[in-house]
């Protein structure tokens, strides 16, 4: 009997771990989904060439009620030379394109991007 209720224990923890690492949440690709940033724009003050610039860092979340896919992440003119962007741990270079594609945000989540600048030499 105590075998039985051990090997019964056993089986209901393994069910409970399983049901509880279901992926059941839902993302929008819809247009009406809007994120919110701590910061509408980026100020780098006092930029010297070739001289980096303090990384600035905003955040952006999600207020909607379904996680959001972003399907594109990048600068709004593509490859600015000498900004280095980090969106959600993943470094925007040339490996990848200067973007990075289908950043998911869950609901009430958020994710930070960092901005850091070093000007060329005119």
């Amino acid at each position: 009997m105590k075998r039985f209720f051990q090997f019964l224990m056993l089986l209901a923890t393994m069910v409970l771990s399983l049901y509880s690492c279901a992926d059941d949440d839902s993302f929008s690709d819809s247009p009406s989904h809007f994120l919110t940033f701590s910061e509408d724009s980026v100020r780098l003050d006092t930029v010297f060439s070739r001289v980096p610039t303090a990384t600035k860092t905003f955040w952006a979340y999600n207020k909607s009620g379904d996680g959001i896919r972003c399907q594109s992440v990048r600068l709004e003119k593509g490859n600015q030379t000498g900004y280095r962007v980090n969106v959600d741990g993943t470094y925007l270079g040339s490996s990848a394109g200067y973007q990075v594609s289908d950043i998911e945000i869950r609901n009430k989540d958020s994710i930070r991007v960092f901005v850091e600048l070093t000007s060329p030499a005119n």
